[in-house]
Formats: structure tokens, C-alpha cells, sequence
């Protein structure tokens, strides 16, 4: 999934910005100088309008979206935003009717925890209460209006910078002005006068501004996943190479003197004189065959389908011992409709080894488990600078597992507030 930093979640989920079809890149060259001192993006069609919002990017059919505020539109575009109301009020009713619909069915499906019960009540008010604005007669009172173009009615186009339309975002969020025709140093210096010193450290969401979305029924099947794991069972895995193990709830505990041995083996140019002395007989398992990435998941998927969840999340390490560096990724897979397991959200958090860790080297010194680990070794004769690096990248493994469990927080908590922001893209191929 794609995400830039610190731009407003529902531009974000949806959307690469200023990503219009061949057909428009030749108006796209020919920006309009001085247009980059504004906030927001700006538009012209063929027909002779003139608009100004944000982009939301360009759909399977090559439909480009652009997030208007009603406002300006009312007092810039009246006649458009006519037009724009009924067609607008019929698709809110069904957007709004279907979310309803499908919070009841998951409500009637639910008996456990009283907790996500709850969280899916209030869900279900918040829905009823979007569904009735979406049905008022005189058109809906959200702050934004979204236009959908074919690339063939845009005659010029300019997308701001993500910076400026970070301003944009915040401004619109704390309800200034004339956002659309003001400069972004004007903007800044009032967002100043209001306590915001820097809008990039903003996280904003608008969705609640913006008209009921249509989901697809695998969109939805992510966002019910990503409430299940979180209210429900939470299943884990985690590894190195080939070898991947279950953690978290179920799991067996796991004897690190027993495990690490493989994980090490299974790490292709990790260290070898370390994984050679530990495999050898009688000191732990021998050399595993290497297992391919699509067969690893492929026996969670199956451990997840055994057990019947919907979503469970992969973390696995990455050593580079010449360059001193390791890495931690994280994946979430969710199962979709047509039962095929689609990976919606990857990151991976990268640390230096060498860099000094003193007081992660003594925790891993004094864990029991890691204590066996060492006593192995000193029985051995020590390993010398190859115990000194391994303890170096299990300090670097730490922080980097930290940073990851922050990614993906990150990531859940944003679709644990609400049943219809922000948007999920999900683009990423199946896996079976």
C-alpha cells in the first residue's frame, strides 16, 4: 500500500497524487506559472470550468476524482453544484445504506467481546445518522464535494507538492478562510496565529467532510478484518529466512536455545561460524532446507483457515552482517470473499548494528532463554567477535521490532475509530 507521510488519511488510502492518464500529461507539462504558491490544486475543463481542491487520483476506469469544498463551489460554480446535487444525494443513499446494512449483518454475526459489541453499536447509530443526512431532499451539509472527471474533459491540470497540500489539508480542517485562493505563506502565518507552529506534524482526517464513499465487498472484508484481529484472537507469526514461527495467542512457548539455531542457519550470509558450531550434532538441529517465501506463508494461511481467522500479521528479519544493518518486516494479510489471502499493509524498519546499544545488549544478555543460548557457547570455547556481532544485531533487532510494532499500530489504530474512514486501496496481489 502506498502512503506518504503526514498527509490527510483520506488522500492518502485512495490515492497517488497527479496520477491522470497519458491523455492529460501533455496539459500536465504545461503548468501555469506561480500556481505553486498556493495550497490547493486547480483544474480547467474543456467545458470552461475552473476549480480548485484537492485531487484524489484516478480510478480503474481512469476517472479522476477532486474533493471541493461545498462552500466555494455554492459561491464560485452554483450552477455546476445544481447539477451535482441530485446525482450526489442518490449515491450518498445507497453508499450510506449499504454501510448500515452491513454493520447490522456484522452485529446479528457478532456475540464476542462485549467490547467490539459496543464499538460496532455506536457504528451502527453513527451509519443511521449518515444515512439520514445523505436522504435530506435540500442535498448534503458535508463540508466537500467530490467531482469525478474523465481524463478527456480536462483541458489543464496542477497538482500542488505534498507540503502544500499538507497546508491545504489543515487549513480546511481548522476551517479557514478562502483556502482555495490563498497564498501558503498567508495560510501558514494564520495557522501560526492558532498554535499550529509546523502543519506536516498534523495527522488529519476529514473523512467525516466528505460524502458516504462506496466500498468494495474486499475493502470491507479488510476493515472487518482488521477489527476482528484487533477485538478477537490475534495470530502471529514470526522468523528468518525459511524459518517461521507462531507467536501470540496459542502459540507454544518456544525455547530459544532450540530455535535460534535454525533461525540462524536459515539466514543466507548471516553468521555462518556461529550457525556452523550450533548445528553441529548434538547441539541442536541440523541446517534446514530452505523454504520458499510463497511456502511459508502458505502454512499460516492454512493455520489461519484451521483455526478460523480472518487476518493475521508475519514479522521476519533481515540480517546484512557485512554491512551491519538489519531489518524487520511486517506484513497483515486479511482473507478475502472469494477466500484467496491479500496482503493490504507491509513496512519494513531498517537499524544499524553497529551502532553502540548497551543497555539492549545486557537485557539480551540476561534473558533466560538467551542465557542457555550462551552457555552453549562458553561450553564450546566461546565464538569470540562472532558473539560480540550477534549480540550487536540482537540489540538492532530490538529496535528495529519496535519500530515495526509502531508501524503497524499506526496502520490499525487509523481503522479502529471509525467504520468508513479512511479508505482502503488494496492492490496488492492475492496470495493463495
Amino acid at each position: 500500500m502506498l502512503r506518504l507521510p503526514q498527509l490527510d488519511r483520506w488522500l492518502l488510502a485512495v490515492l497517488v497524487l497527479a496520477c491522470f492518464s497519458a491523455s492529460t500529461s501533455e496539459a500536465r507539462a504545461q503548468k501555469p506559472a506561480g500556481l505553486n504558491r498556493f495550497a490547493v490544486d486547480f483544474v480547467t475543463l474543456k467545458s470552461g470550468e475552473r476549480l480548485r481542491g484537492a485531487f484524489l487520483g484516478q480510478d480503474s476506469q481512469g476517472i479522476v476524482s477532486m474533493a471541493v469544498q461545498r462552500a466555494w463551489l455554492a459561491e464560485r460554480r452554483p450552477e455546476m453544484l445544481k447539477k451535482h446535487v441530485e446525482q450526489e444525494r442518490a449515491a450518498a443513499v445507497d453508499n450510506a445504506t449499504r454501510r448500515r446494512d452491513r454493520v447490522k449483518s456484522w452485529i446479528d454475526e457478532t456475540t464476542e467481546p462485549q467490547l467490539k459489541i459496543a464499538f460496532l453499536e455506536t457504528e451502527l447509530d453513527r451509519a443511521e445518522a449518515i444515512l439520514k443526512d445523505a436522504s435530506n431532499p435540500n442535498g448534503l451539509s458535508t463540508q466537500f464535494v467530490l467531482l469525478k472527471f474523465r481524463p478527456v474533459e480536462i483541458a489543464t491540470s496542477f497538482a500542488q507538492a505534498a507540503e502544500n497540500r499538507q497546508v491545504a489539508v489543515v487549513a480546511w480542517s481548522e476551517k479557514l478562510e478562502n483556502v482555495e485562493r490563498r497564498k501558503v505563506s498567508d495560510l501558514l502565518a494564520e495557522l501560526k496565529k492558532n498554535g499550529i507552529q509546523n502543519p506536516a506534524d498534523e495527522a488529519v482526517n476529514l473523512t467525516d467532510r466528505i460524502p458516504p464513499l462506496a466500498e468494495s465487498d474486499d475493502s470491507w472484508a479488510a476493515r472487518r478484518a482488521i477489527v476482528d484481529y484487533h477485538y478477537g484472537k490475534k495470530l502471529d507469526f514470526q522468523g528468518m529466512g525459511g524459518a517461521l514461527f507462531r507467536t501470540g495467542d496459542g502459540a507454544q512457548q518456544l525455547n530459544l536455545a532450540q530455535v535460534l539455531p535454525q533461525l540462524l542457519q536459515s539466514q543466507a550470509g548471516g553468521l555462518s561460524s556461529i550457525a556452523e558450531i550450533l548445528g553441529e550434532p548434538g547441539f541442536g538441529p541440523g541446517k534446514p532446507k530452505p523454504t520458499a517465501k510463497a511456502d511459508e506463508l502458505k502454512s499460516a494461511i492454512q493455520i489461519a483457515e484451521r483455526e478460523g481467522v480472518s487476518a493475521f500479521r508475519v514479522t521476519q528479519l533481515e540480517m546484512n552482517v557485512p554491512r551491519r544493518r538489519t531489518d524487520v518486516t511486517q506484513q497483515f494479510l486479511v482473507r478475502m470473499p472469494d477466500d484467496s489471502w491479500k496482503m493490504i499493509w507491509k513496512k519494513t524498519a531498517s537499524e544499524d548494528a553497529s551502532k553502540p546499544r548497551p543497555e539492549a545488549r545486557k537485557q539480551i544478555e540476561n534473558d533466560p532463554q538467551i542465557k542457555q543460548v550462551l552457555k552453549l557457547l562458553d561450553g564450546l570455547g566461546g565464538a569470540g567477535g562472532q558473539l560480540d556481532v550477534a549480540l550487536q544485531f540482537g540489540g538492532a533487532t530490538m529496535d528495529a521490532q519496535k519500530a515495526a510494532d509502531r508501524h503497524f499500530f499506526e496502520f490499525r489504530d487509523q481503522y479502529l475509530q471509525r467504520l468508513d474512514s479512511p479508505p482502503l486501496a488494496l492492490a496488492v496481489p492475492a496470495a493463495r
